[in-house]
């Protein structure tokens, strides 16, 4: 069986996000689940070394946002 990765909740809104985290967490598909409040945040993570398997990005965020951060956030 394949060990599950991480999944990276990008989102602003910490009642989303923690929302968001506890149905992954109760779908019982392992791995770990790591949340941020903005795509700055997740680019230092992603810096730090951190390696995730899925993102999943709130568009709309403060700062880098949109496209670009979607970009940005591919490229690292």
């Amino acid at each position: 069986m394949r060990k599950r990765g991480t999944i990276l909740v990008v989102d602003d809104h910490r009642l989303f996000a923690d929302a968001i985290a506890s149905v992954l967490a109760g779908l019982g598909r392992g791995g770990r689940i790591q949340s941020c409040a903005s795509a700055e945040a997740a680019l230092r993570l992603l810096e730090d070394g951190l390696s995730v398997e899925l993102v999943l990005l709130d568009l709309g965020l403060p700062g880098l946002r949109g496209i670009d951060a979607f970009r940005a956030l591919s490229r690292a």
